[in-house]
């Protein structure tokens, strides 16, 4: 992904498997293919977000949420402070901003998921914009800053 190193971490098949069974959802191709390189990797790749009345804002992640539960910086260990914040199991973290936002598979519409930011100042739904209609999507916008 632009703007980020491998961390080193070994992610195999297994593990994304698992992933998809303990959260009840089945990830897009890209995001296993890119998932299994940058799993835990700091970085800083820029995201454009338009705007529905017009204009556009510009989020950052710096860091690719790992898919190893014993790694602090997990979708598990993220996922764990879910429910005080109103969020459904069906907003799945994946990156996070550096400021405690998180980028995130949005599951609730259906197995296709968007991507979403969560804005952790908000609470629940409130908090959750979408950025992009698919991963897929994503991977094009993201740009160095």
């Amino acid at each position: 992904m632009i703007g980020f190193e491998p961390s080193g971490e070994t992610i195999t098949d297994d593990h994304i498997r698992g992933a998809e069974m303990l959260l009840g959802v089945r990830f897009p191709e890209s995001y296993r293919q890119m998932i299994r390189r940058f799993s835990g990797s700091y970085g800083d790749a820029d995201i454009r977000i338009d705007r529905p009345s017009g204009g556009f804002d510009r989020c950052s992640i710096g860091l690719i949420l790992s898919l190893l539960p014993h790694n602090p910086d997990s979708i598990y260990g993220v996922m764990q402070n879910w429910k005080e914040h109103a969020l459904s199991p069906k907003v799945v973290p994946i990156g996070e901003d550096g400021g405690g936002n998180y980028l995130c598979l949005d599951f609730r519409a259906g197995d296709e998921p968007a991507v979403a930011f969560y804005f952790h100042e908000l609470y629940g739904d409130d908090g959750v914009m979408r950025v992009c209609e698919t991963f897929d999507e994503l991977l094009n916008r993201a740009r160095l800053p």
